[in-house]
């Protein structure tokens, strides 16, 4: 059975005024800055003392700075193409619903990252006979899943609707 299409990523699809763009890149600014001092002070911290940050938190704030590496991207892209113009609508349901898809994916990308986070550990965990520890390198490891699953995100969550039903019922 053939695979259904990959979801259309087109900025034509995006209804936002001029203050929700400005808005939306403050907001995805501001978490760039927080998650990324964040992981900076983990790092350095893993520096000074290695083995005493969990790679975990590591794992969840580098989601979040490829969420907003990825979706910034995305908003300036559809507002520099020719195929987009500001809307002047004050609040229209296309608009409530862009402005929830830009806003909600750093959510998306922090639950994804934790769920894979959790399922990385989980399988080397299960698959040794007596597990002993990480290596040092399970922190930076884990760093670059959460900053590749948060920056995946929105492919992560298309998969899922179009596969992830008919993988889990294969399993089922």
């Amino acid at each position: 059975m053939a695979e259904a299409a990959p979801e259309t990523r087109d900025a034509k699809n995006i209804r936002l005024n001029r203050g929700a763009v400005i808005s939306l890149f403050i907001y995805y600014l501001a978490l760039l800055l927080a998650a990324g001092a964040y992981a900076m002070k983990l790092n350095l911290a893993q520096k000074i003392a290695p083995g005493e940050e969990d790679p975990f938190f590591l794992c969840l704030a580098l989601s979040v700075v490829g969420v907003s590496i990825f979706y910034t991207r995305k908003l300036y892209k559809a507002c520099i193409s020719d195929n987009y113009t500001f809307t002047q609508e004050a609040l229209s349901a296309k608009m409530i619903g862009s402005v929830a898809y830009f806003v909600a994916r750093p959510f998306f990308g922090f639950f994804f990252a934790w769920v894979s986070y959790m399922i990385w550990v989980t399988t080397i965990i299960s698959s040794v006979k007596e597990f002993t520890g990480f290596s040092p390198n399970h922190f930076y490891l884990s760093g670059l899943l959460g900053f590749f699953v948060g920056f995946l995100v929105g492919r992560v969550v298309s998969k899922m609707e179009n596969s992830g039903e008919k993988h889990l019922m294969g399993v089922v």
